[in-house]
Formats: structure tokens, sequence, C-alpha cells
């Protein structure tokens, strides 16, 4: 819930952005990481594959008892 988000993991993710608990209850899901635990590229681009990942690993991520359970180990994109 955003009204509980009161500070960024990310020193590049303002607070107060639209955008900023949403990415932080991302990163806290596992479904993104930034480049460190202080920088998660805010303005970066994405390739095609990194958006399609994105999508997939959110698709098949599933709560129960809030915990959070990833359905898929891995991904290869080989």
């Amino acid at each position: 819930q955003t009204e509980y988000f009161t500070a960024p993991r990310f020193t590049d993710v303002p607070l107060g952005e639209w955008y900023s608990p949403y990415v932080d209850w991302a990163s806290g899901a596992g479904i993104v990481k930034g480049y460190n635990e202080k920088i998660f590229g805010l303005n970066d681009e994405i390739t095609v594959e990194q958006a399609t990942i994105l999508l997939l690993l959110r698709s098949t991520t599933v709560y129960h008892q809030n915990k959070t359970i990833s359905i898929i180990s891995t991904f290869s994109t080989k």
C-alpha cells in the first residue's frame, strides 16, 4: 500500500513521485533490482528482453499470507 511508503531504498528514486513506492515494492518482491543497494538506474533504457522478463516475473509472482512466492525458479533467454 502506497500510503505506508516513507522512504525509497534507492537514492535515484525520489520520494514523492507516483512511481517511487512501486519501484520499492518491485525491488522488495524480487521483480527488479538495482545496480547495487543504492542505485536503481531510474532513467536508464531497458531492452525488449529486459521488459519481457519484468512482465514475466510480475505475472508469475503469487502472494500467499503476505509472502511472495516465485513460481519460476530460473529463466534463460538462450
